[in-house]
């Protein structure tokens, strides 16, 4: 059984009637219900009615986890905020690994094939990333031409400035210069850098949306 979040940890909200993600944090829990701060969308709190019915997000080892709740009541203790009954069980919404964060990330990218016969090598690009998990990544590459399914070879600087490689295929092209990357090939400690990475990414913005 997956816990239930802990007492200051960040949570999302999302609102199913408004279909929009707020932010919040845990105040108090309970048996069956959690107490959270007034839920703020990162300018202005927005107060929830009774009845509203909500998804809890939060992280853990494991990944993103989401639990279903209704508002019961506002309560002061003493700042403003919402009692929610827990309506079922919390469970894993992201696997830890395809889990994704924002990042940008320098990448040199190239194709995977054999040079052509006028070429001595196969050209490299450099780009850098939208997003990334430890399944893959979303990259700018200007000038990179590839085709969907094409297989590409990386090397992606670290914030550390360590380089780690990766190989993988394009699964979407949204943008003519923006290619979406599944990770075919990729060292166990390399893709263990990059879930850390995303976590770490994650909860900074979780703290500071809290």
């Amino acid at each position: 059984m997956i816990a239930l979040p802990n007492i200051n940890q960040s949570v999302g909200v999302y609102v199913v009637e408004w279909e929009t993600e707020l932010r919040s944090r845990i105040e108090e829990t309970g048996e069956g219900s959690l107490t959270i701060a007034m839920p703020s969308d990162g300018r202005t709190e927005r107060p929830l009615p009774r009845g509203a019915v909500v998804y809890l997000d939060w992280i853990c080892d494991r990944g993103v986890v989401r639990v279903r709740g209704v508002v019961s009541e506002f309560v002061r203790i003493p700042i403003p905020a919402l009692l929610v009954v827990i309506d079922g069980e919390p469970e894993i919404h992201q696997r830890r690994n395809y889990v994704r964060a924002s990042t940008n990330l320098v990448v040199k990218a190239t194709p995977d094939r054999l040079p052509a016969a006028d070429e001595e090598e196969v050209p490299s690009v450099q780009g850098t990333t939208f997003d990334m998990s430890g399944g893959g990544m979303r990259v700018r590459l200007q000038g990179f031409e590839a085709e969907l399914n094409d297989r590409i070879k990386f090397d992606i600087t670290m914030p550390d400035e360590t380089v780690i490689q990766a190989a993988g295929k394009i699964t979407r092209r949204p943008l003519p210069d923006v290619y979406c990357i599944q990770f075919e090939e990729i060292d166990k400690r390399a893709q263990e850098r990059v879930v850390r990475l995303v976590f770490e990414r994650l909860r900074s913005l979780a703290g500071r949306a809290a």
